[in-house]
């Protein structure tokens, strides 16, 4: 906005300067990234256990998307699918929702992760999947959502994305986000998965 006053001769400008804030939903998951030691925040819960790959861990070329590690299917000893499963308490959590907010029906949970999955002409590829799962202050489950087998074919070695939004249902007070590794062909597992995201929006 530009005023000009005309004084004596004079011509005075006074400039006005709009600053506009765009808020940016935090992501609610612990090590997204597979980047602390130990798999800080998430619980194995499948046959085989999930791998903390700093780069050709598995198989030489599949790196992390971004950091220095991702999360790699695994080598399969104890079969297939290997997973992990992080709680994510919402009323209390980093954001401290509020009841009247969760339940104004409005907030959707927004998903997104990259993956990667190894390629041999000889074999059929390996899957990564997330599966949520809505659940109330008596962790009773509201209802579950999923992305599906995820392949990617595109790049090999290489990185796809995923992102996803759902509505999130009255009554939800915590969200189990959890990643699952399924081999179809092969020893290892080579399903692999970086840079996970879980905001309410």
């Amino acid at each position: 906005m530009y005023l000009c006053f005309h004084i004596l001769g004079t011509t005075t400008t006074t400039t006005t300067t709009t600053t506009t804030t765009t808020m940016v939903p935090l992501n609610l998951l612990v090590d997204p990234g597979a980047e602390s030691s130990g798999l800080a925040g998430w619980t194995q819960t499948g046959s085989s256990a999930v791998l903390q790959d700093t780069g050709g861990l598995e198989y030489s070329g599949y790196n992390p998307h971004t950091g220095s590690a991702c999360f790699a299917g695994g080598f399969g000893s104890g079969g297939s699918p290997s997973s992990l499963l992080q709680n994510v308490n919402l009323l209390n959590g980093i954001q401290n929702f509020s009841t009247a907010q969760l339940d104004a029906g409005t907030l959707h949970a927004k998903i997104s992760f990259y993956y990667q999955t190894y390629y041999s002409w000889l074999y059929p590829y390996d899957d990564a999947e997330v599966i949520i799962t809505f659940r109330s202050n008596t962790n009773a489950v509201l209802g579950t959502q999923g992305t599906g087998y995820q392949t990617c074919t595109s790049n090999n070695p290489g990185w796809c994305y995923y992102s996803n939004l759902y509505s999130l249902p009255v009554g939800t007070r915590s969200i189990d986000y959890k990643m699952i590794f399924t081999r179809n062909s092969g020893s290892k597992i080579g399903a692999y998965m970086d840079d996970n995201s879980l905001t309410l929006v």
